[in-house]
This record gives C-alpha cells, structure tokens and sequence, in this order.
C-alpha cells in the first residue's frame, strides 16, 4: 500500500470519528463519580446492651400493629442511597417508606428481627429488633 492511500484511510476515519461524536456525543460512565454509601442505620428505637454487643431494639405497645422506622444513609448525597427491607416473619410486612404493619396471632411472637439493605452494591446493613408488649411489664426479651 502506498503513503498516499495510508494517509487518505486515516484521515478519512479521523474525520468520521468526529463527525459522529459531534453527532452522538460521548458520555462515558466514569465509576470514579459514584459516591457508595458508606453506612446505614436504623435511627429508631434505643441502643440496648444484650450480652456485651449493643443491639438496636424497639417496643411495640400493646394495643398497636404498626410501627415506623426511620434510618439514615451516609453520605447523604450517595448515588445509589436506594435501600430495602428484610423479615422472616410471615406476620409482618414493610412498605418502601419503612411503615411497619403486623398482623401477628395473639402469642404467635415476641418480636421480630428487621433488617435494612443498601441496594448501591456496598453490602451494608442494620438490624432492629421489634418486641412486642404483652400488657404486662413491657419488658418481653427474645
């Protein structure tokens, strides 16, 4: 092949790129300007000592079957600050906004075990224990 034509195919396909990126634009996905969250957690309820680990607990009162949670994500300009929620009880159920509803049989349970999930990737996670108050003292421990 000669110069020439090596010339001519390069400036061809030089010209083409920059007609179609003047065209389509370039919007590349840069992972370095996400921003992960760093924690979460659950800001309802009280820090309770159970056996050396301090675990997050709240306390349905009798009478009542629903609860609201509230919980932070940091840094609250996260990309992805999208988070869901998770419990084994088949008498509970959770909206998006964190509105807590049981529909428990008298004596089915003493309480259940909530947790909260990022969805950005990160893998972090919280956990509220809910106790239910049989009427009594209040004070129903797992």
């Amino acid at each position: 092949m000669s110069k020439v034509l090596i010339f001519f195919i390069e400036a061809v396909t030089i010209v083409a790129s920059v007609v179609i990126i003047s065209i389509f634009g370039i919007n590349p996905e840069i992972s370095g300007n996400t921003i992960y969250v760093n924690s979460v957690n659950f800001t309802c309820g009280e820090l309770v000592d159970q056996n050396g680990t301090m675990v997050r607990q709240a306390k349905l009162p009798a009478g009542t079957n629903e609860y609201q949670l509230t919980w932070l994500i940091n840094p609250t300009n996260a990309t992805y600050p999208d988070i869901r929620f998770t419990c084994v009880s088949n008498y509970v159920t959770i909206s998006s906004e964190g509105r807590v509803t049981f529909a428990f049989p008298s004596g089915a349970e003493t309480g259940v075990i909530i947790k909260v999930l990022t969805t950005d990737g990160s893998g972090l996670s919280d956990t509220i224990t809910i106790l239910f108050d049989s009427g009594g003292s209040g004070d129903i421990e797992l």
